[in-house]
């Protein structure tokens, strides 16, 4: 008999291994109504490509010529290299399923699609480390070409919902959604200890995170700070014997380290914001019930902060506020935020993806 199940094609510019972002939740939740492949970033050597089979997804990772972070700069390198995508799903018979983009420059890929769906987490335009003209107007270009294509588009935020619907009158506001873990978490007593455990997970970089906020928690004497993720070599240095640096953790090891933390924090530079971002890590700590004390993003300022769902903060009362949301939390707080991040799970968040798809 003939497979009847949806294909969901996930095109990304992502490594299927990495720490779970937007696109792998995405991923993950879909296998509940279709076969899901997820199309990575490409990896340096002669053009081909990979299948890997983990967890019920289908990972097509690409090799090409030119490292990916340099490939999606270069207008002519990446268009050759769209085609080089279109050989692929051609080669493997997938133009039959849905193409999901998360790479704003696919144009010509999806365009090969009858159902396509372009699934926008971050603003893509002057937010390089690299940022050239000619790069933002390319990358304007073909993220403008693609709205124009798509059956849909998905923003995560305010932001990006206003931006989007200038190109297309089928784009829907979706916003980022808490993990499951298939540990109960748990509400942890304060405890005698001296020091409060401040809890960091992502990539600690100079460009945007707020060095005045990560110095006053090193420096106070009243915290313990763990930092789980990559940090450059900036932070290497200046949290050496300070911090905790547990490195690139996922899954349960993850789940644990926050587990046993107070408050967990979101201490992002607002000069070097993403215009279009809201924190995934927010729902990571919540949906373990943990406070969370972040500075006041753009796209979250409209966020609940009652019932201790999120405490605001600015870089110079930022140590107060994480004492004080340390000082006020209580196991109805705690279970405040389990429910919370259960309403909002990437379960909840695909049953309405695939409400708007309409399949």
């Amino acid at each position: 008999m003939e497979n009847s199940r949806p294909k969901f094609i996930l095109n990304t510019i992502t490594a299927w291994d990495e720490p779970p972002r937007s696109r792998h939740q995405v991923a993950k939740e879909l296998i509940n109504y279709g076969d899901v492949y997820f199309i990575t970033r490409n990896i340096k050597g002669k053009k081909g490509f990979q299948i890997l089979k983990h967890e019920s997804i289908t990972y097509i990772i690409p090799s090409w010529y030119v490292d990916y972070r340099l490939r999606y700069r270069l207008p002519i390198v990446n268009e050759l290299y769209q085609q080089f995508l279109i050989k692929i799903m051609a080669t493997l018979n997938l133009f039959d399923g849905v193409i999901i983009t998360f790479d704003h420059t696919a144009y010509r890929l999806i365009k090969k699609f009858k159902r396509s769906v372009y699934y926008c987490s971050d603003e893509h335009i002057g937010n390089s480390g690299i940022n050239l003209a000619l790069l933002n107007r390319y990358h304007f270009f073909t993220e403008k070409k693609i709205c124009s294509f798509v059956s849909i588009c998905i923003a995560s935020s305010e932001y990006l919902y206003q931006k989007l619907l200038r190109y297309n009158n089928h784009t829907y506001l979706l916003p980022l959604g808490a993990p499951v873990f298939y540990i109960p978490a748990v509400y942890l007593k304060k405890n005698s200890r001296d020091k409060i455990k401040v809890c960091y997970v992502g990539f600690m970089e100079s460009r945007k995170t707020d060095n005045k906020i990560i110095m006053n928690i090193i420096t106070s004497g009243e915290f313990e700070f763990v930092v789980v993720g990559k940090i450059n070599n900036h932070y290497k240095k200046l949290l050496y014997n300070k911090a905790i640096l547990a490195g690139i953790k996922k899954g349960n090891e993850l789940y644990n380290i926050i587990q046993e933390s107070d408050v967990c924090i979101i201490p992002y530079k607002l000069s070097g914001i993403n215009k279009g971002v809201t924190p995934n890590k927010y729902w990571l700590y919540t949906s373990i019930g943990k406070p969370v004390v972040s500075v006041n993003i753009p796209n979250i300022t409209k966020w609940p902060t009652e019932r201790g769902l999120l405490y605001l903060a600015d870089r110079d009362n930022f140590t107060s506020v994480i004492k004080k949301a340390y000082a006020e939390d209580s196991i109805e707080k705690f279970n405040n935020r389990i429910l919370y991040s259960k309403e909002n799970s990437w379960e909840v968040r695909i049953k309405k993806f695939m409400s708007l798809l309409e399949l």
